[in-house]
């Protein structure tokens, strides 16, 4: 663990460094990458959030994260079974991702009796990516993460089964990156999750 983190979890080491969003401000990224750069000699950030970042260093640049969407066949477009409406949350960091949070909303989803069914996808149960494949292509909505900028890898899959995702598509991240101003994310944070999942 590093010495220097706020919440006492965040890793560096070898050849990974690892800050968890509470503890990675504008400068603990700086002064991170400004170590990393003494032994290697470009750095390539992605996420929206880091294009700020990779524009005040020559040896940094920012980088959309890139996604084969010819690896995934095209999916089969299904409504949801009659009387419930499946909702996947595979937190592989739940502190990050805002897994509590997720958690109280689904219990005010079942205390006002809506037709939900929720599974939650613990790193326990990370068998292998088949799991989690199956897992998407029997979802009717994934909620990635909340609270964040921008989209991750698994929101881009989900969506690549033709799932409705809920995460991060702010502002923020789509002047950053023009092409999500198209982004059919729905973004959300604590405070409209239960809206989201109402509607």
């Amino acid at each position: 663990s590093d010495p220097n983190s706020v919440c006492g979890r965040c890793i560096s080491g070898g050849d990974e460094v690892s800050l968890h969003p509470i503890c990675a401000t504008d400068g603990d990224r700086t002064q991170r990458l400004a170590l990393l750069n003494q032994y290697v000699e470009h750095i390539f950030l992605g996420a929206p959030e880091n294009l700020s970042l990779a524009q005040k260093h020559r040896s940094w640049s920012w980088l959309a994260q890139p996604f084969d969407l010819e690896e995934i066949p095209s999916p089969i477009p299904r409504e949801p079974k009659k009387g419930q409406f499946n909702i996947l949350h595979i937190p592989h960091r739940p502190a990050q991702m805002g897994t509590k949070v997720i958690l109280e909303a689904i219990e005010q989803l079942k205390a006002k009796k809506l037709p939900v069914v929720f599974n939650l996808l613990v790193p326990e149960l990370f068998f292998d990516s088949a799991t989690i494949l199956s897992k998407l292509k029997e979802c009717d909505l994934l909620i990635e993460q909340i609270g964040r900028e921008s989209t991750g890898a698994l929101g881009l899959l989900a969506m690549a089964y033709g799932k409705t995702v809920i995460s991060g598509n702010s502002s923020q991240a789509k002047s950053a990156w023009e092409q999500l101003k198209v982004n059919p994310v729905l973004d959300s944070n604590p405070e409209n999750l239960v809206a989201r999942l109402e509607s």
